[in-house]
This record gives structure tokens, C-alpha cells and sequence, in this order.
């Protein structure tokens, strides 16, 4: 697969694990592939080289996206289960960025305060 480094979106397509492997770092920005099984799974590469895993949705006329992992720790079918759990907690009213940022504050300790 050849992708052009001055590339930051591309079309959403099925993503595979030969895919994934054969994708390069863009020399500037980042590459954000979508994924249409589950469409909401998103892969994004930086000029490093770092691959993540991204739940997006739209909520509220704004764009929210959660990290859910690092690849290859987090295989391609691990991202995908987990987004699609995520996604249909989504459907059924969860706001996933407001838990995520409460879970962060819950873990605030008084040394971090100092």
C-alpha cells in the first residue's frame, strides 16, 4: 500500500493487520485512517510512528474522540470489539468523554497537588 506523506485523512476502508503494518509515518501532522467495521474506530499515525486507536463520534454538533489503546499492544480485533462496545454504550446515553475526564480527577492524589 503507497500512501502519499503529505496525506493526513483518508477515505474510511476495512481495515486489515497487513494494512496497518505497511502504513508509514507522514513526515508532517498525522494520519487518521477511519475504519468502517466499526464505523467510530479510528487509527492515527504520527511522524513517529506511534499507532493509536481512537473511538469518534459526534455528540452534541462536536467531534469527541476517546483513546483506547496503542497498536500493537491493542490488536486490530481488540480495537475493534472494544469500540464496538463502546460505541453502543454511546447509543445508549453513556458520554464517555465526561466519565474518562471524572475518572482522571477521581485518581488526583495530594502529592500530585504539590
Amino acid at each position: 500500500m503507497i500512501l502519499a506523506r503529505s496525506d493526513t485523512r483518508m477515505t474510511p476502508r476495512r481495515l486489515t493487520q497487513t494494512i496497518i503494518d505497511k502504513l508509514e509515518p507522514p513526515t508532517t501532522g498525522r494520519l487518521e485512517i477511519r475504519d468502517t467495521d466499526p464505523r467510530g474506530l479510528m487509527l492515527r499515525v504520527t511522524t513517529k510512528g506511534i499507532k493509536s486507536w481512537y473511538v469518534v463520534r459526534q455528540m452534541d454538533g462536536k467531534r469527541q474522540r476517546l483513546n483506547i489503546g496503542t497498536y500493537p499492544v491493542m490488536t486490530l480485533a481488540k480495537a475493534r470489539a472494544k469500540a464496538k462496545e463502546l460505541l453502543g454504550a454511546i447509543e445508549q446515553g453513556a458520554d464517555l468523554q465526561k466519565e474518562a475526564e471524572a475518572k482522571e480527577t477521581s485518581n488526583i492524589t495530594l502529592d500530585d497537588c504539590l
